[in-house]
């Protein structure tokens, strides 16, 4: 992983998943990188939108941004509490709030998540499950508890999702982890899985492409 990964890179996959588009997220909490996403959008039909990184303030709120939350499980609660007392601010929880996939245990994370899915102004992130699995035998029945509480948190109009593409491939390719999410939707009605697939990304995030 300690090289860059070029968008070049990414299109064979976004092909192969027919993947209309994708969302650059931000790598370092450094403010000098979002210019750089945006010229990458700028320039690339498939980059239909950008996370950049911003100090959490109220004024994300007033510009309209969506704040995307990459926490582990044991700050869960201070989430629940920031998003509460943010109301005019959207937030997205990037990786599910990283579950702890690889021991299988499920609480407190799962009250965690459902406290959180009860407010309204917050959307959850399926993604980054494969690496906070066992990296070299996870299966799809490993995601399925912390996937269905997901979808029972948020419901698929409120739930995204995201290739964490190149760090997914520390445990699985693009089409191993997108073909698993896809059976871990699979029960869900054909607007839900819409939702999940690109509809939920392009209303939460006002994408235009």
């Amino acid at each position: 992983m300690r090289r860059s990964f070029s968008l070049d890179e990414l299109r064979p996959h976004l092909a192969a998943g027919g993947i209309g588009g994708t969302v650059v997220v931000q790598t370092v909490c450094l403010d000098k990188e979002t210019p750089e996403l945006l010229a990458l959008a700028e320039a690339a039909r498939e980059v239909a939108g950008v996370v950049g990184w911003v100090e959490l303030c109220s004024t994300v709120g007033d510009a309209s941004l969506v704040y995307d939350l990459i926490v582990l499980p044991h700050q869960l609660p201070a989430v629940v509490e920031t998003v509460a007392a943010m109301e005019a601010v959207s937030f997205v929880l990037d990786h599910g709030g990283k579950p702890p996939v690889a021991s299988g245990a499920v609480s407190p994370w799962r009250e965690q998540v459902m406290a959180l899915g009860r407010l309204p102004n917050v959307a959850v992130k399926l993604s980054g499950l494969v690496t906070e699995a066992d990296v070299r035998s996870w299966t799809v029945g490993d995601l399925r508890p912390y996937v269905g509480t997901m979808l029972e948190a948020f419901g698929p109009e409120r739930t995204t999702w995201g290739s964490d593409w190149p760090v997914c491939l520390l445990a699985a390719s693009y089409e191993q982890w997108l073909s698993a999410a896809e059976e871990l939707v699979s029960g869900l009605g054909t607007w839900e899985r819409e939702a999940v697939f690109g509809g939920a990304a392009s209303r939460w995030y006002s994408l235009e492409r």
